[in-house]
């Protein structure tokens, strides 16, 4: 009996670790949340222009592709380098400033480039168009210099 009780446990402690740290994507499935830290990831991870343009409104999108290349939308657009990166949603502050089909998320950049550690942090602004989040525009961090 006991051990029976013991696998049980260990079986659902072991899919309870692997939930928590099994995904690199912040927030739910369909959630702005998602959409914008998938974003940043089709970016830095996968350096895919034409997947950045699917996370991104029309308009973003022809922005996006006006530059180029990734290297153009880092160096132009967002002004942040990174050879590795972590993307969180701020939870410090309010998760989500959600309106209806608007929501403003703040995303935490965490990683390196060269070598040395940078943190960074985004404040998005995104739009639900026919039922999917995409992002709208992109803030600089408010508390760099």
């Amino acid at each position: 009996m006991f051990k029976r009780i013991a696998i049980t446990i260990s079986a659902l402690l072991v899919l309870l670790i692997q939930g928590c740290g099994g995904g690199s994507v912040s927030g739910e499935s369909g959630s702005p949340e998602q959409a914008a830290t998938e974003f940043f990831y089709a970016i830095y991870r996968d350096q895919d222009l034409d997947k950045v343009a699917s996370y991104a409104t029309p308009k973003l999108a022809r922005i996006v592709k006006g530059y180029g290349s990734i290297q153009g939308v880092t160096r132009n657009m967002l002004n942040m380098y990174f050879d590795k990166v972590e993307i969180e949603v701020d939870k410090g502050r309010n998760l989500r400033e959600n309106y209806g089909d608007k929501a403003t998320i703040t995303l935490i950049f965490t990683g390196s480039h060269k070598g040395g550690k940078v943190a960074d942090m985004r404040t998005v602004k995104m739009v639900r168009i026919k039922g999917e989040w995409l992002v709208e525009t992109v803030k600089a961090d408010p508390f760099a210099r």
